[in-house]
């Protein structure tokens, strides 16, 4: 505000100016009477900046506490999606997309008791995005014959509220290939551990993605497979990151990191519990980012055991 006060004194300046320059002709003592005029425009001048500071001066504003739901959401739309990759806007789902491997990098989305009440049934009308071209996504014809699952990033039976919203679920941007030993044993498991977990904690954040990394050091490596006709990537292992905040008011992580293969799997999928940094070390992301450093950083390093719900969630 400091540009509008300095030009309406300035004006205020040339117009008393004028003024003396206009009645000096006719004043007795010309001098004499300029230097009084001049001290008299420059003590209203600093009036006039101190009633205008005091005017403009901004008032603080108050704004309402977000609820828990609102925040987390705000959060997840705000997450890195690193170049290439684009977001794409899903409701409820944000969708961090891969054109270059046709899967998700990560899918970001609440999963809270609002979320998951309703009789919405499951609607598999799985089906290309019609947000990005045909070319840059995987097709129905890539997974035929291939030997992998279309595994869900987010689950449908997440969002039973909604026939409309759970239909989002379905599209092609919010799949991966799995293989059935995943998709359809352990990974099911967790994602109705994450469904009473919400029920019986409260709302969550939730990151679901994929990794492929080097089987040595266990960075970030270029896809070995792909299926179909559209080359779609198979990721070396699906993730779960996951941020909720206690109702003792402490927030806490999970991570749960589980291998694509074909078979060797545990179908305990507490056997798979990881911290949060080594999600990121294979993915190359920094998730939590909004967190303070210290919150972010004490969270991150450690391997939280998965927490036992009270209540059951509705199958």
């Amino acid at each position: 505000m400091t540009g509008p006060r300095v030009s309406r004194v300035s004006f205020l300046r040339v117009v008393m100016l004028s003024a003396v320059a206009a009645v000096l002709p006719w004043h007795g003592s010309s001098a004499q009477s300029t230097t009084e005029l001049k001290a008299r425009i420059d003590q209203l001048e600093q009036r006039i900046e101190r009633l205008e500071r005091d005017v403009l001066r901004p008032l603080p504003m108050m704004k309402p506490a977000p609820r828990p739901e609102a925040v987390l959401s705000d959060a997840i739309a705000a997450q890195d999606c690193p170049a290439p990759a684009v977001r794409l806007a899903r409701a409820p789902l944000t969708i961090c997309f891969s054109s270059k491997w046709k899967i998700p990098v990560w899918v970001g989305y609440t999963v809270s008791e609002d979320s998951l009440k309703g009789n919405a049934r499951r609607t598999d009308d799985f089906r290309p995005d019609p947000g990005i071209d045909a070319k840059d996504q995987a097709a129905l014809a890539d997974y035929r014959g291939s030997g992998y699952d279309r595994g869900h990033m987010a689950p449908a039976a997440a969002f039973k509220a909604s026939r409309a919203v759970m239909s989002n679920t379905f599209l092609m941007t919010n799949m991966a290939p799995q293989t059935p030993v995943l998709n359809r044993n352990v990974w099911r498991l967790l994602e109705d551990a994450v469904r009473d977990l919400a029920l019986a904690k409260g709302p969550l954040w939730v990151f679901t993605g994929n990794t492929f990394t080097d089987k040595t050091t266990g960075r970030p490596a270029e896809p070995a497979e792909t299926i179909g006709p559209g080359k779609v990537a198979v990721p070396t292992a699906s993730y779960k990151a996951i941020l909720y905040k206690g109702k003792d008011g402490q927030v806490r992580m999970l991570a749960i990191s589980i291998p694509n293969w074909r078979g060797g799997l545990d179908r305990d999928f507490r056997s798979y519990v990881t911290s949060i940094d080594a999600i990121e070390l294979a993915t190359g992301i920094d998730f939590f980012a909004f967190l303070s450093n210290d919150l972010e950083n004490a969270l991150e390093a450690k391997v939280h055991p998965w927490p036992e719900p009270k209540t059951a969630a509705k199958k």
